[in-house]
């Protein structure tokens, strides 16, 4: 694999691992810690804050001082807190040590999407971005595995010394095979003001945003739905959820060839389409089968559009990659966190919950795609040449 694209793969991978590995082990961090669920409730929160408030600076940063420096900066935040969450003795110790996993994970986040938009066209970073989603959906199945392993024979202070071990090998990656890709000096970078006024990039940030505000419903509310409602057992859960991340890294796999078929924008228009079906479905009689057919549609539909809509978001961003790509990661994680906590204020079912979001990403996103066609085909007709 090309130095550079094994680069943005590792990067990119910290987000999902700082999510995914700790999890399983977060009673025995209470018990060590004593520390209650609700407070370590907040450790993934706070970690969602500090990408969130942390990526904008990162894509300034990325802008003005170039991708490698933010990149390896990145990485080595990520190394310091996760020794430092390793060696916490308080509940605040390790809370501010997860924000500052956040914060790293955020300009490794960042800068991996930079890098790709400033070396790749459009055609080729669509299927490229889509193989990284395929790899990231393998995590949530993989992660809790290694973590239930390392937990029979270890304390869960060894998964924060593995993060800290793997945040330094990408650190040392990047040291030597990461290149510094940033446009010459004589490109100014944009404002943010500039970024919204492309009518490509504000279409595909709302289809990003939504799509993203799907997925982590969908993750949010399914146990509830399942578990509590339907009542199926934990394993059961648990097998359901590793079929579908399964269907989802099919799905994210099979996009180059559907984009060779049949083009970005008809490949785009089916993924949100997807979420329409995953609706009907959802919305009929309980059963099983519907159930499942369901949640598939939406982990394909998500699987196939985001990595197309985030690379249509960055084609006419040359001069502003870093600041792009991070307008892109705040609007999807604080979008998704606000419509979450607002459905979940208000008392709504999960059903409900997932149900709304499916309905109205699928509408609105059709719609931008529709309006936007005559944009996208510009934009993709420059950049190529």
């Amino acid at each position: 694999m090309n130095p550079m694209l094994l680069c943005c793969f590792a990067l990119v991978l910290l987000y999902p691992l700082g999510v995914d590995l700790y999890l399983i082990a977060v009673p025995d961090i209470s018990a060590d810690l004593g520390a209650s669920s609700a407070q370590l409730h907040y450790a993934f929160s706070l970690y969602l804050a500090g990408m969130a408030s942390t990526m904008i600076l990162g894509g300034i940063l990325a802008d003005r001082l170039g991708r490698r420096p933010v990149a390896l900066w990145g990485a080595a935040l990520f190394l310091i807190a996760s020794l430092l969450a390793m060696m916490s003795d308080t509940t605040l110790q390790f809370l501010l040590a997860r924000f500052g996993q956040g914060v790293g994970a955020g300009f490794a986040y960042v800068t991996c999407f930079a890098v790709m938009r400033d070396t790749l066209d459009d055609g080729k970073r669509t299927r490229i971005m889509s193989m990284i989603n395929g790899i990231i959906c393998i995590l949530p199945v993989t992660a809790p595995v290694l973590g239930h392993f390392i937990l029979l024979h270890h304390p869960w202070r060894v998964l924060f010394l593995l993060m800290a071990t793997l945040a330094t090998t990408i650190f040392l990656l990047c040291l030597k095979r990461l290149p510094e890709t940033r446009p010459g000096q004589q490109i100014t970078p944009s404002s943010p003001r500039q970024l919204f006024g492309h009518p490509l990039f504000v279409s595909r940030l709302i289809i990003g945003t939504l799509a993203t505000a799907v997925i982590l419903s969908f993750v949010e509310n399914s146990p509830l739905i399942l578990i509590t409602e339907l009542g199926i057992s934990k394993g059961e859960y648990s097998l359901v959820m590793s079929s579908t991340a399964l269907i989802s890294m099919t799905s994210a796999f099979m996009t180059p060839k559907l984009l060779r078929l049949w083009g970005e924008s008809r490949v785009l228009s089916l993924a949100q389409g997807m979420f329409l079906v995953a609706g009907v479905l959802l919305a009929a009689p309980h059963n099983a089968l519907s159930l499942y057919l369901g949640f598939a549609a939406i982990c394909s539909g998500f699987s196939m559009g985001f990595g197309i809509a985030t690379s249509q978001a960055l084609s006419p961003c040359r001069e502003s990659a870093g600041l792009a790509s991070s307008v892109l990661g705040v609007s999807q994680v604080a979008g998704s966190a606000c419509y979450i906590w607002v459905m979940g204020l208000i008392g709504t079912p999960p059903m409900v919950n997932l149900l709304a979001i499916l309905f109205v990403a699928g509408v609105i996103n059709l719609i931008l795609i529709h309006r936007t066609r005559s944009a996208t085909h510009l934009e993709l007709s420059r950049d190529t040449a």
